[in-house]
């Protein structure tokens, strides 16, 4: 990114990140990526692998409590 900072994570969750070319710089060599947006328009959305299209208030506790419903 625009700080020279990499990071490649196997699951990169962008919440409510427009998805600037300095910010995908940065992040878009992830295995995977989820992007949660209201904005279904936001650049960060073409190079994601799962658009969830939605305010971070509405998806984001629904996300926790499936992955404590069906975590070990």
């Amino acid at each position: 990114g625009q700080t020279g900072i990499t990071v490649r994570p196997k699951l990169y969750i962008a919440c409510g990140i427009s998805g600037q070319i300095q910010h995908i710089a940065g992040m878009q060599e992830s295995s995977m990526i989820i992007s949660v947006n209201s904005d279904p328009d936001a650049p960060i959305n073409s190079i994601a692998d799962y658009v969830i299209n939605g305010t971070i208030e509405e998806v984001v506790p629904k996300m926790i409590k499936y992955y404590k419903q069906n975590s070990k």
